[in-house]
């Protein structure tokens, strides 16, 4: 849109100027062709800086996407391995167990039904340790004991 009303502005000016002479013009010798040139060089540097900025929002909007994109896969595949593990370990059951991992508060929580305290202990334990400290998310145990079958 910028840029239309810049080309429309020089066209106009071109036109606007070609038909007019003023005495300043007149004594520095300067044709209307010198004025309408100036006119579109100056449209043609604005269009030009629109561009650039145009460009440099593009590529911001592209790296924060990528970022978004980085922190859900992130968060899935900690939510894969968390689970994975659980569900895997030898003699360890957790009835409707649900791994919930956000990203924004570096959290991943444990949900479900554990058939004893100690499988709810050995479920954070298991979870513990595929979770690398580096990445520095935090583990909430909220497994409930007695309802497992």
């Amino acid at each position: 849109m910028k840029r239309s009303l810049a080309l429309l502005t020089a066209a106009f000016s071109i036109f606007v100027l070609a038909g007019c002479t003023s005495d300043t013009s007149q004594q520095t010798g300067e044709g209307a062709a010198e004025r309408a040139g100036k006119a579109v060089d100056a449209a043609g540097a604005e269009v030009k800086e629109e561009t650039k900025e145009a460009a440099e929002a593009t590529e911001k909007a592209a790296v924060e996407a990528g970022q978004e994109v980085g922190e859900a896969a992130d968060t899935a595949s900690m939510t894969t391995r968390v689970r994975t593990a659980i569900v895997s370990a030898d003699g360890l059951k957790i009835d409707d167990l649900n791994v919930d991992t956000k990203a924004e508060t570096k959290t991943v929580t444990l949900m479900g039904k554990a058939g004893t305290a100690a499988d709810k202990t050995r479920a954070e334990t298991v979870a513990k340790g595929v979770i690398d400290p580096k990445t520095g998310y935090k583990l909430v145990n909220n497994i409930t004991v007695g309802g497992a079958d």
